[in-house]
């Protein structure tokens, strides 16, 4: 057995959404806000937070796309990829 919940935003959505079940012949039962909570899961409510490693991460790449930008520029120089593998 499956459970689907389908959120609708009015009435006429819901209407359709009732029909096209009835009409596959599929049973279905209806849901109102305050007993849908029980399907919520803890992460749907916490607020999303990214970590410090993430946020590093992420700046990391906006500097990344920067510099390649000031390169095709003209502004800043581009290393040979030799130069830098052997940095590594």
């Amino acid at each position: 057995m499956w459970d689907i919940i389908v959120k609708t935003k009015n009435k006429k959505q819901e209407k359709a959404v009732k029909a096209f079940l009835k009409s596959q012949d599929i049973d279905y039962s209806s849901v109102v806000p305050e007993e849908a909570a029980a399907y919520r899961t803890k992460k749907d409510t916490r607020p999303k937070k990214n970590s410090k490693a993430k946020e590093k991460l992420i700046s990391e790449i906006k500097e990344a796309v920067r510099q390649v930008n000031l390169i095709k520029q003209g502004k800043l120089k581009a290393r040979p990829v030799q130069e830098l593998l052997d940095e590594l």
